[in-house]
């Protein structure tokens, strides 16, 4: 496990993990199986730093900018890299139950976000694809930057903080914005351009 992953309440939420995995009274029901449902919902009240923020669009960045980073009238949201019921419905997969140490490293790494733009929420994947172009024109004419910068150096605690609804969007995130901005070698998010199932961002983050 990495040395960055600090979960205050491990142990709890791998005993709570377990006891799930190990209840043969609750049985798969398919897409909506309760045991990955009950479990995402403990374990978001549980982890000190769910839904990280890991790195942002270029686009949302250029909005930022011209607008001196100011958020207003700026659709903002963190796009997840990983669907939180495919990743939290696998760890019941199979016969094998993981380790605590195995558990709280896999949560660790698929439970993150990038910052982005609405619009791209739903297309986070194609964001990262390196195979788009670096850039194209919207309908209105508009270029728009393909392409996502990694946060570097990682401080989840001060790059768009989460809390129990939403994220906050403070000073001092938007002063590390600034500095974050100013970075001429930025580096981008990649993924291994796999299909749907396969698919994961490559860079490594942590």
């Amino acid at each position: 496990m990495n040395k960055k992953i600090n979960f205050r309440y491990g142990q709890l939420i791998y005993n709570i993990y377990s006891l799930l995995f190990d209840e043969e009274e609750i049985k798969p029901k398919g897409p909506n199986d309760v045991k990955h449902i009950a479990f995402g919902r403990i374990y978001y009240q549980l982890a000190e730093h769910p839904w990280k923020a890991i790195g942002i669009t270029k686009n949302l960045l250029k909005e930022l900018e011209q607008n001196n980073f100011d958020r207003k009238n700026i659709p903002i949201t963190r796009s997840h890299v990983y669907e939180r019921k495919d990743f939290l419905r696998k760890i019941f997969e199979g016969k094998n139950k993981m380790t605590k140490d195995e558990l709280l490293a896999f949560l660790w790494e698929k439970d993150i976000t990038i910052m982005s733009l609405k619009h791209e929420n739903t297309h986070i994947d194609k964001a990262i694809d390196k195979k788009r172009p670096e850039s194209e024109k919207n309908k209105s004419g508009k270029e728009i930057s393909k392409g996502c910068y990694l946060f570097t150096p990682q401080d989840f605690e001060n790059f768009f903080p989460a809390r129990q609804v939403g994220w906050k969007y403070t000073k001092e995130v938007v002063e590390r914005l600034r500095a974050f901005n100013k970075i001429k070698d930025k580096q981008e998010i990649r993924s291994n351009n796999k299909d749907k199932n396969l698919w994961e961002i490559t860079t490594k983050w942590y």
